[in-house]
């Protein structure tokens, strides 16, 4: 060391040494600093995730005399993740480089946190007698020879599936300390993870994370075991942990945890590294396809336009797709395959171009109801209904005259089928529309109203997950909601109680909170604002918007 130092007195250290600049100047330039620094310590490893700033802040140490100070601006003295406490090394590297280079020596990649296995051969590494930070001479660097290495391995039973996830981590390390990755921005990686956990379906389509979810998937997937190894377990009661705050873009993040994090999400260092930040789409990248089989540009990808929603009852997202012809469709995702973004699940629109061809088609005598809808892209019922609501339906008599006119052609008899079955709905629709003293409209408001208190009470009770008290959720729980939607003004008692105990949606949502803050007292025999507004399921606008009404609700459990 004094000769390396011309006399100075400096502590050996094997991970991220300084005065690289003094050792660089007594090998006459044949390698700067930055080389020294990149091909020969484990910097680049740590700077892979770290701004471009910091990265500056650290190498400039490194190159100079500030060696303390390393450590600290890498974040590393507060991390919980160690460093191996003893050099390491892997038997068939040692043999390898005894035969290549005539005398072995330390590899990088084997002195890093989370690393037991040689990324080259796939065996376990294991510990020298020589301590990573504890030695009895610092100012001593140690050889690597055959006398050195201690008998037993790091782990000494591992099954597969934990093998193959250190395995992972060795490559993913390596990869770190050998490629010439710049520092990436963190808001872009952030970005990166995001979209990631969006496709695997942890983020919903709002924006929110399913931190739970996630939780319990990253554990199962990649096992407590590993987790332990890496000093990165994850409490499962804890909604601070080392997970949070990577996902939500903190900055000081160990690297180790970036792969781990990396390894879940089945992607590489390569893979995050080339900075392209695809968002993931439930429907797949735009335009997508037309698929109004009546226009000319059918399954031609011109559609620019494409909302996603969520199904309420699978919580699948629903796309739905608008084309410039008119033409609306939606079909709940996510696409699987190509196959996928040429299916129709409900069309919303027609469109004019559409209308048009249907027209065209219904003056073609020579086609079938199913011929027109195969050329339409319809199903034939669709066809019928189509006939069923258009205003172009003539009267009784003409068509009755029509009918004698076609009574020798296939396709006159099923229209005029139609027609008989339209012309009897609305003589009969008629006929009770002109008889409705049959309805004691005093006795059926009475019969329903104990049906209808029975309802809001039902409602009311349900407190694992409370609804609303509407007219819609009323009318379907006593299954008369097209009575009350439509003749609500003939039933006055009926009315008046509805009236009284529909809710508004903030008295819904102060009802939740009364509801969140007697089980939190009855769980915990205390009630905490945020906990209350979290179990309610409040945004944070509507929060706001109720605080004084939630602080009087808290006030009572107090």
């Amino acid at each position: 060391m004094a000769d390396l130092y011309n006399g100075s007195v400096f502590s050996a250290v094997t991970v991220l040494p300084a005065h690289l600049g003094q050792i660089s100047h007594l090998m006459r330039g044949n390698m700067t600093p930055v080389e020294l620094i990149q091909s020969h310590t484990l910097f680049p490893y740590f700077a892979a995730f770290l701004s471009e700033e910091r990265s500056q802040l650290v190498a400039s140490a490194m190159t100079g005399d500030l060696g303390g100070a390393i450590n600290a601006r890498l974040g590393l003295l507060a991390s919980s993740i160690k460093m191996p406490t003893y050099l390491r090394f892997c038997m068939q590297c040692l043999f390898e480089d005894e035969m290549i280079y005539g005398l072995p020596y330390w590899h990088r990649s084997h002195q890093l946190p989370g690393v037991f296995i040689c990324y080259k051969h796939g065996c376990e590494l294991k510990n020298s007698e020589i301590s990573t930070f504890l030695r009895r001479n610092k100012q001593e660097y140690v050889c690597l020879n055959w006398k050195l290495a201690c008998n037993g391995a790091i782990e000494q039973s591992m099954n597969e599936g934990l093998k193959a996830h250190l395995t992972s981590l060795a490559i993913q390390s390596h990869s770190l300390l050998n490629s010439s990755y710049n520092a990436i921005d963190h808001h872009l990686i952030d970005e990166i993870y995001k979209a990631k956990l969006y496709e695997k379906g942890f983020i919903t389509l709002s924006g929110n994370i399913r931190f739970q979810s996630l939780r319990s998937m990253m554990v199962e997937s990649l096992g407590q075991e590993l987790l332990g190894l890496c000093d990165s377990e994850i409490n499962k009661h804890s909604h601070d942990t080392w997970l949070h705050k990577l996902v939500r873009g903190g900055e000081h993040i160990h690297t180790l945890r970036h792969l781990l994090l990396i390894l879940f999400l089945n992607e590489t260092t390569d893979t995050i590294f080339q900075k392209k930040v695809v968002r993931y789409h439930p429907f797949g990248t735009g335009p997508w396809p037309c698929l109004n089989k009546a226009a000319n540009h059918y399954k031609k990808e011109i559609v620019t336009q494409c909302k996603v929603t969520r199904c309420s009852k699978t919580k699948r997202p629903v796309g739905t797709f608008i084309c410039d012809c008119g033409f609306i469709y939606s079909r709940r995702g996510p696409d699987t395959n190509e196959s996928d973004r040429i299916h129709v699940g409900r069309i919303k629109r027609f469109g004019e171009v559409w209308e048009k061809r249907f027209d065209e088609l219904q003056r073609r005598i020579d086609l079938t109801f199913r011929q027109k809808a195969e050329l339409l892209g319809v199903h034939h019922s669709t066809i019928h209904a189509k006939i069923k609501s258009t205003a172009q339906v003539i009267s009784i008599e003409s068509h009755s005259s029509s009918t004698l006119d076609l009574s020798n052609d296939v396709n006159a008899s099923e229209e005029n089928v139609v027609i008989r079955k339209i012309s009897k709905k609305r003589f009969n629709a008629s006929n009770r529309n002109t008889d409705q003293s049959r309805v004691n409209w005093e006795q059926r408001d009475q019969g329903l109203f104990s049906a209808i208190m029975q309802a809001v009470s039902d409602i009311k009770s349900v407190t694992d997950k409370p609804i609303r008290v509407s007219l819609p959720e009323i009318g379907r729980r006593i299954g008369k909601l097209s009575l009350l939607e439509k003749k609500l003004f003939a039933l006055p008692r009926c009315k008046a109680l509805i009236t009284s105990e529909v809710e508004t949606l903030q008295q819904f949502q102060l009802r939740r909170v009364t509801l969140a803050a007697r089980k939190l007292f009855e769980e915990e025999q205390k009630v905490v604002k945020w906990k209350v507004i979290r179990n309610a399921g409040l945004r944070r606008e509507s929060a706001n918007q109720l605080n004084n009404e939630i602080d009087k609700v808290i006030e009572n459990f107090l």
